[in-house]
């Protein structure tokens, strides 16, 4: 998705931030690159992700515009005030041993997030965001698809 971008008229902008799972090799050229951990959100997804929303926040331009599919879930992952890490990855690791379904599964995780489900509008102010999308989410809710940080739980 990312390299994508660079083929198109957004090939100029300001910021370009690219978050990958830790196992997958290489970086996107002209982006910040970013690792995360899969399917468990552990240490490099929580540094990441701290990092990001550090950028997005003293980032001075008016439009966002977030590439995002399944996966983001556990990529993506600042915990809500009084939930650790650690209880992030073990309701992670037992959703995941437990076979919930993924819908279940992301509307648990945008209760225990400070970011997901919308939240992360929260800390930033763009005038305009622009979501591309691709789900992995049987009923295609877009605030369930990598349980979407910039559109709110209904």
């Amino acid at each position: 998705m990312a390299n994508g971008v660079l083929k198109s008229k957004f090939e100029n902008s300001k910021l370009k931030i690219c978050l990958s799972p830790t196992g997958i090799k290489g970086s996107v050229e002209g982006f910040l690159n970013f690792k995360g951990d899969h399917p468990i959100p552990m240490n490099d997804s929580f540094e990441s992700s701290k990092h990001i929303l550090e950028n997005l926040m003293k980032t001075d331009c008016d439009n966002l515009i977030v590439l995002l599919s399944g996966g983001a879930s556990s990529l993506f992952e600042i915990p809500d005030a009084g939930i650790s890490r650690s209880e992030i990855s073990n309701t992670t690791l037992k959703l995941l041993d437990n076979g919930t379904d993924i819908e279940t599964f992301n509307r648990i995780r945008c209760s225990l997030s400070s970011i997901k489900c919308g939240k992360i509008l929260n800390y930033l102010h763009f005038k305009n965001y622009y979501l591309i999308m691709i789900s992995d989410v049987p009923s295609d809710k877009t605030y369930l698809i990598g349980s979407n940080p910039f559109i709110n739980q209904r």
